[in-house]
């Protein structure tokens, strides 16, 4: 912001008043980019330090809501009697939250609402003013001010602030990954590639000295156009909208790729290779990590041997991807923001798939034994643990439930709307048709093709071998978008207690353990938000 502007302005207050929904990594975020504070609303009025898992925070402020000052209570509509009035009676009550915290006592009347322009109140403030003057009396004056100026006067040393911290799960969640899915696939790739691109750059430039080809300028565009969206998806014309900022995301997320790979060539080209056909594995995050790899073979008729850096061989097995064919292997403990190198050499005698497109109803290896059935897995033992895993009474593991669906993606509600049972169906009143579609020493995929209401459905369930992991893939090929239709996800878990958890921008989250603890408060035209966070589930626990 400082650049693009040259220096005219400073960013120094996020604001975002509109989502009803906070990532628990945005303190962080922001106090590593220098912002001092964050200017949200449909949360509770007040102040607060709002701090991310790392203990770093940012000084939070919430008027309630941002457009209520202007909508109902309209302090200045009239003349400046009628505002002292209407705002003494609000500002006796926040006394004693002001001198019990030693805050100094500046109040903010927020002027701001949707699509409205700036409003001409200079005769209220200069009435009101004036009649503090005249009387004598210790009235508090009125005056012009911006977020910032406002928030440098409160958050002072001295102040005793109210500490928080945790996610605020989004209610608005239907706007982006389940109606916007192609676009925000791509944004989510691009929070991955984009900062390993300026990771893996930064490095190559220290290798080589090859500081002139830092592609600053791609990475501005790239950042300008992945975080382009904004508050605007839908709406009027939104089809027209929704394009744009899908064009832009996958664009930033392409021009992400295209910096990573010659930084990572870059490097690859410094390290001491033992032979021929070497192939680098790299890890952008900051731990030591074990992960699919998939090493990019050139002749797709020939078959592989894998080798490690020392020589030993490393299962592996041939799989399609997007890109075409390809050598999976489980990379073990390849080093934090580092590399681990793997050989290729041709196999003597081609070797054939074990058993692939074969109907199966059942798979075992050294962690789980499966049973397959309609919908999806019908028992999932655990032989670490001597216990079933899944419930299949009512659903299987991996069901796919076609409920419908007649809530809001964004609006003034205060809990998000579940699904109904309105021509319910799921995908385990349907015949299965389990086969093996890929099987070696890496990995199984199983593949059930079926069809729910007018749509065709492939469900893949992917085993590993030298993981304990599965995997639940979905494809609708022929997708008609119907209407007030959700397709939901079913695992249900036979236990008391699970650990469950998602990705979040820069981080990870936990059902029922990284939530705000707090209700948030705050306004919405249909009341306040009462539900605490650790209560808010996409598709409601109600129906499943």
């Amino acid at each position: 912001m400082k650049e693009y502007f040259k220096g005219r302005i400073d960013a120094r207050t996020a604001f975002n008043v509109d989502v009803p929904g906070r990532t628990p990594q945005l303190p962080q975020i922001l106090a590593r980019g220098g912002v001092k504070h964050l200017f949200i609303s449909r949360f509770k009025e007040g102040f607060f330090n709002w701090y991310s898992p790392d203990g770093s925070k940012i000084f939070t402020y919430s008027p309630g809501n941002y457009g209520w000052a202007v909508m109902f209570y309209k302090y200045f509509d009239v003349d400046a009697p009628t505002a002292m009035h209407k705002l003494h009676e609000v500002l006796k009550n926040w006394n004693g939250y002001y001198a019990s915290r030693n805050i100094p006592p500046h109040y903010a009347v927020v002027i701001s609402n949707d699509a409205s322009g700036p409003v001409y109140y200079d005769r209220v403030l200069k009435e009101w003013n004036r009649l503090v003057e005249d009387m004598g009396i210790s009235v508090p004056r009125l005056r012009y001010t911006t977020a910032d100026q406002f928030l440098d006067a409160v958050d002072v040393p001295q102040a005793r602030i109210d500490s928080i911290s945790g996610e605020r799960p989004d209610l608005w969640l239907y706007i982006h990954g389940p109606a916007h899915y192609e676009a925000i696939a791509a944004k989510r790739a691009a929070a991955v590639d984009l900062p390993a691109s300026e990771c893996f750059n930064s490095i190559a430039g220290l290798l080589d000295g090859q500081w002139s080809v830092y592609p600053r300028s791609l990475f501005d565009t790239a950042w300008y156009k992945s975080i382009y969206p904004d508050h605007g998806w839908g709406g009027k014309h939104g089809d027209i909208t929704d394009s744009i900022y899908r064009s832009y995301l996958e664009t930033g997320d392409s021009i992400a790729l295209a910096t990573l790979y010659p930084a990572l060539r870059r490097i690859a080209a410094k390290v001491a290779v033992k032979g021929p056909a070497s192939v680098v594995v790299f890890n952008d995050l900051s731990w030591q990590r074990d992960a699919l790899a998939v090493l990019p073979v050139k002749d797709s008729l020939k078959q592989y041997v894998v080798r490690d850096s020392e020589g030993n061989t490393v299962p592996s097995q041939s799989i399609m991807t997007e890109e075409g064919r390809g050598i999976a292997i489980l990379a073990k403990k390849v080093p934090a923001v580092g590399y681990d190198t793997y050989y290729l050499s041709t196999a003597p005698e081609p070797g054939s798939p074990i058993g692939t497109g074969e109907p199966v109803n059942g798979y075992e290896n050294a962690w789980y034994r499966i049973s397959f059935g309609n919908g999806g897995i019908r028992s999932l033992y655990d032989k670490e643990l001597g216990q079933e895993l899944l419930n299949t009474t009512r659903y299987a593991g991996g069901d796919v439930l076609d409920l419908g669906y007649d809530g809001l993606d964004a609006g003034e509600f205060t809990e998000i709307t579940p699904p109904n049972m309105r021509n319910f169906d799921k995908l385990s009143n349907h015949e299965a048709n389990w086969r093996r579609t890929s099987d070696g020493p890496v990995l199984t995929i199983f593949e059930n093709r079926n069809r729910l209401g007018s749509d065709d459905i492939i469900e893949r369930i992917i085993v590993y071998r030298q993981w304990k992991k599965i995997d639940f893939e979905y494809e609708l090929p022929n997708w008609k978008g119907i209407r007030s239709r959700q397709l939901s996800f079913a695992l249900p878990l036979n236990m008391s207690a699970a650990d469950i958890r998602y990705d979040v921008p820069m981080g990870m989250a936990a059902v029922h353990g990284t939530e705000l603890s707090m209700r948030p408060g705050g306004w919405a035209w249909d009341g306040t938000y009462r539900q605490k966070p650790e209560e808010i589930h996409p598709g409601n626990h109600r129906i499943l």
